[in-house]
């Protein structure tokens, strides 16, 4: 009879007084995280419009942002990521829809964060989190469609300090208004992508 003792994830594997002991480690493994328009909150001066759209006969509604068309709006929220985040650049998608527009007009999505550190101040100014964020532009499809971005590039969060076990992020979402779109774009919510470090986190 053989023992197999599994450790973490992953796949190298030795053997002692019979018994084999397969290590894992989460190299290259990644996960996501969503977070829904209801998670967000209005951006201050410049906020997009709270909103929804009905299914199921309007027995379900999916709380929305509703971006304009001529001017850049914004909305915000935090993410506090899981322990086995590797600290290392973040990749997103964005899904949305909308009434109104002609199909094959570009909508143009700004996503920027800043990370806030244990002592550091809570509070960032808009300019410090857009200064390092990244785009992505999708085709509007046709009305109340669900529309899904592909992925942004990595988006490295160190502005405001180095991402850190214990730090917050601030996230500002935006529509980069005008662009090629007619009417409201409406953000459903946003897909977060990271990798996972290669060792277990450190229990508290």
């Amino acid at each position: 009879r053989r023992i197999i003792d599994f450790v973490g994830v992953g796949a190298t594997a030795s053997e002692s007084g019979g018994k084999t002991q397969v290590a894992f480690t989460r190299t290259g493994v990644v996960r996501t995280h969503w977070i829904g328009a209801g998670e967000m909150i209005a951006g201050g001066s410049g906020a997009a419009a709270s909103g929804s759209i009905a299914g199921f006969g309007g027995s379900v509604v999916i709380p929305t942002w509703d971006f304009d068309d001529t001017t850049s709006e914004l909305v915000t929220f935090n993410w506090r990521p899981p322990q086995a985040w590797d600290l290392g650049t973040v990749k997103a998608k964005f899904y949305w829809t909308a009434a109104t527009g002609t199909a094959g007009q570009n909508v143009t999505w700004f996503l920027a964060a800043a990370a806030v550190n244990d002592g550091g101040g809570v509070a960032l100014t808009s300019g410090a989190i857009t200064s390092n964020g990244l785009s992505v532009t999708d085709q509007y499809q046709g009305a109340n469609l669900p529309h899904v971005t592909s992925a942004t590039s990595g988006l490295s969060i160190t502005l405001s300090g180095a991402p850190g076990p214990t730090s917050i992020y601030q996230w500002q979402v935006s529509r980069s208004a005008p662009d090629g779109k007619t009417g409201d774009a409406q953000l459903i919510g946003i897909e977060i992508q990271y990798t996972e470090t290669s060792t277990e986190p450190s229990a508290w």
